[in-house]
């Protein structure tokens, strides 16, 4: 065999072979106390600035879970709360908008690798006919009926029937089914002050992540959704939404239709209205024998799957302790007393208009005393360097500034004290070798 030949060898660049020239830089004791106090200052300056920050930002916290307990507190299943509750608060200074309100958790390890696993993310981003994976909803029950069974064609049936999408837990999973359900308002005497509850979460989540399904299944059996799923398409606001809502109504039906044996009775029920569907449940059908009628969860109403509190939910946080954004204040917070009314569900929310409850609900507030847990309303403010209230980072910094400081202060005199000439033969282990 002949010699190899080299092909294409790398450019005679400096960067190709590897020719860049080093540094070695001595540290001389002046130097080291120059860059060691460099350091410490800059350190100390971003701390100082860190924690002036901190301190400028307003924040006021009432924790409401033992307050608003009426009976039983010591008894996790016969507890009783006041509900709506009310509380008062003081805020001591004039407070400039935006003014955020977050509740906060304490202790719900909302990071448990089986709790954070329990969801199934086709169904929340509206995967039409979707059947929930058991590995992604296994921690809950995926379905809202017993019964499911696996034929040997790979279909599945509840009860010998095939209708399996309408008895889908949608959206299945604990993070879903232990949604947060506590809402808020904030009043100055008999005012209401405007809570803005938008663009709270995420853009990204919001566009990509969470859309109502457009087969109708989004908020079967979750009874959190079943205010919106109930809801007539005429308790929206303006003629636009209506149309909407009846459109998705109109699609969710005839997409039902389409499964009905005969071709003379899908047609007849495709021409009939959706409230009709009854007299067509007991035609011959190769799937669902209900249709699944959206009612306000369809795609791009901003309910159900959409909805913002739920979005916000669904990003589970990481540590046992933490906030949670719920809205807004726009105008200025002026001094005096304040009133937080807290009340559980989201009756508010289902209409964009309806107003708070006046009355008791016969219901709890979202329960956190089984776990020994903890809930807080906050409201504060943000600073434009590191957000809110949080004076940790600043101390960090503040401490390595010092460290570095006292570092440079003890090299200084060190080297005052008992100075050496720079390259002394004693210190040289090559020279102590040729010694």
């Amino acid at each position: 065999m002949g010699k190899s030949q080299r092909t294409g060898p790398p450019p005679d660049t400096q960067l190709r072979q590897q020719r860049f020239g080093t540094c070695f830089p001595l540290l001389l004791p002046s130097r080291v106390v120059a860059l060691l106090l460099g350091f410490g200052i800059v350190f100390v300056v971003i701390g100082v600035v860190l924690i002036v920050g901190a301190a400028s930002v307003f924040e006021v916290e009432v924790r409401y879970d033992e307050r608003c307990c009426k009976a039983f507190c010591d008894e996790p299943e016969r507890r009783q709360d006041y509900n709506p509750c009310y509380l008062n608060f003081t805020v001591d200074e004039d407070v400039d908008p935006t003014v955020y309100l977050y509740y906060k958790l304490e202790s719900f390890y909302a990071n448990h690798r089986q709790f954070v696993r329990s969801r199934d993310d086709g169904q929340l981003y509206g995967t039409k006919d979707l059947l929930p994976n058991l590995l992604d909803c296994e921690y809950d029950r995926n379905f809202a009926v017993e019964g499911i069974e696996k034929t040997s064609f790979g279909t599945y049936r509840v009860g010998g029937q095939y209708n399996v999408l309408s008895n889908v837990i949608s959206p299945c999973g604990l993070i879903a089914k232990a949604w947060f359900n506590d809402s808020f308002e904030i009043l100055r005497g008999d005012e209401v002050v405007a809570l803005d509850e938008t663009e709270i979460s995420w853009k990204t989540d919001r566009v990509l992540k969470f859309e109502n399904s457009g087969d109708g299944s989004t908020g079967n059996n979750f009874p959190p959704f079943r205010p919106w799923k109930e809801a007539p398409c005429s308790v929206l606001r303006n003629d636009s939404e209506v149309e909407r809502c009846t459109d998705a109504q109109r699609e969710a039906f005839e997409g039902w239709c389409k499964q009905l044996d005969d071709k003379d009775v899908r047609d007849a029920c495709a021409a009939s209205e959706p409230s009709e569907w009854r007299q067509w449940s007991n035609a011959s059908v190769q799937g669902e024998r209900f249709p699944s009628l959206p009612g306000l969860c369809y795609p791009g109403s901003g309910y159900c799957n959409e909805d913002e509190h739920f979005v916000v939910w669904m990003r589970t946080a990481v540590l046992p302790t933490a906030r949670t954004l719920y809205g807004k204040m726009h105008q200025k917070l002026e001094q005096g007393e304040y009133t937080l009314k807290v009340w559980s569900g989201r009756t508010s929310n289902v209409t964009h208009g309806l107003p708070s409850p006046s009355e008791p609900i016969d219901s709890s507030l979202f329960p956190v005393h089984q776990f020994g847990g903890k809930k807080s309303v906050v409201l504060g403010t943000v600073s434009g360097i590191d957000g809110g209230d949080n004076r940790t980072l600043g101390a960090v910094y503040l401490s390595a500034g010092i460290a570095f400081v006292v570092m440079a202060l003890a090299f200084c005199a060190k080297h005052v004290a008992h100075p050496r000439k720079p390259g002394t033969a004693a210190f040289l282990s090559q020279s102590s070798k040729i010694a």
